[in-house]
């Protein structure tokens, strides 16, 4: 085997790619999430190789050649040429790293928590469904890079939403996710830098911790208990624009509600900030 550090560039990537025979089929997701960080400056020069066997072809690396095509990309990269052809089954076998880990490995409390919610505030900068779970890949997926930055710049907020709602959201019946809840506080709360007494109320009765029968927060609690225990799904989408004209009731008078209306083809509403 020979090692040795090349620029990979698109001349070089469509060279390789005629080598490309056996490979696994082509994720295209996979590349234009690849190509979106390499045009937005966050693709890193991380030491992961290029593995080419004795008889030229990729065993490793197809979907980083599409995108360096793709992005019109270039970037210095160790190349690995001269491995055996039958060692495909030991290649890219690990757990990928996720969101969780990498804050884990740079001290926060709280990962798993602080990975989702952060996932879901970067899904909703990008006009991405946040309480969505899952669906969020290609050019919509985030990298873990951009996640780290993002829970560095934002620690103290994150920690604040997190550390509010956990000991809440431990005494409920779980009909809300903790960071389900804990994104709703951050929407209702400026973009979570103005919680006050009246968001957080809020989040406790949604969590049913404090209950006003008839409210906007008892309706909306109700649905998602129901939609919990009958296993069935609330459109995500929908169930937001409900939270929100539920907070817009609260914080105008807070009138006993029979229910709240929105239709998938109406304007998303606006959130009323206090």
């Amino acid at each position: 085997m020979k090692a040795q550090i090349q620029n990979m560039n698109p001349i070089l990537a469509n060279a390789m790619l005629k080598s490309n025979r056996g490979n696994r089929k082509l994720r295209k997701e996979t590349v234009s999430f690849y190509a979106t960080q390499m045009l937005n400056g966050e693709w890193k020069e991380n030491g992961e190789p290029f593995i080419v066997d004795c008889n030229g072809q990729i065993k490793d690396g197809q979907h980083r050649l599409h995108a360096v095509i793709k992005a019109n990309h270039s970037y210095n990269v160790p190349i690995i040429t001269g491995v055996n052809p039958s060692v495909m089954d030991t290649i890219d076998t690990g757990a990928n790293r996720s969101l969780s880990d990498v804050l884990n490995l740079n001290d926060f409390k709280d990962a798993n928590a602080t990975a989702s919610l952060v996932k879901r505030i970067l899904k909703w900068q990008r006009n991405v469904n946040p309480l969505r779970q899952g669906g969020d890949e290609g050019a919509t997926k985030m990298s873990n890079s951009k996640g780290l930055e993002y829970a560095q710049e934002n620690a103290g907020m994150l920690k604040t939403l997190i550390l509010t709602l956990k000991p809440l959201y431990l005494k409920s019946n779980k009909a809300f996710t903790l960071t389900e809840v804990a994104f709703v506080l951050y929407i209702i709360s400026n973009d979570g830098a103005k919680i006050t007494d009246t968001t957080v109320e809020f989040c406790k009765q949604l969590l049913a911790i404090a209950t006003v029968e008839g409210n906007s927060a008892d309706y909306i609690h109700r649905l998602k208990l129901n939609s919990k225990q009958s296993k069935s799904s609330l459109n995500s989408y929908w169930l937001l624009a409900v939270i929100i004209k539920g907070w817009n009731n609260y914080v105008t008078g807070d009138p006993v509600v029979r229910y709240i209306r929105w239709d998938l083809k109406s304007t998303f509403p606006n959130i009323i900030k206090i």
